[in-house]
């Protein structure tokens, strides 16, 4: 019944049972990894573990899981955020050397005028 509740919340993010499944996956990946070649194989062992789990490990592992994803996104944002951040200061830096040639340009052409006036 926990697993229900568990799934059914919403706990977490909507996507809970996806991390309850990848938890049983990682707990299970020695036996999966060592002895398991055909998908005929897996799919008998994943039906086979009904009833054999521990549901308060598989739950904590999924939680951990789900903690371990958050911060990888999270880190990752922060990642995009400071490389976005510094693509707006290469621009605007860009902008001020391209204004400040153009300026010195304009300024070039002005002065020969004024030059010949006097």
């Amino acid at each position: 019944m926990a697993l229900w509740e568990a799934l059914w919340s919403e706990w977490l993010t909507p996507h809970f049972d996806l991390f309850v499944a990848l938890s049983i996956l990682d707990l299970s990946r020695d036996q999966i990894t060592g002895n398991l070649e055909t998908f005929d194989e897996l799919l008998k062992f994943v039906n086979d573990l009904s009833g054999h789990l521990s549901l308060t490990r598989v739950l904590k592992n999924a939680e951990i899981l789900f903690y371990q994803f958050e911060n990888k996104i999270t880190l990752v944002e922060c990642e995009a955020e400071k490389e976005n951040a510094k693509k707006v200061q290469e621009q605007e830096c860009d902008d001020v050397i391209h204004n400040a040639l153009m300026n010195g340009k304009r300024k070039e052409k002005a002065e020969p005028e004024s030059a010949l006036r006097n």
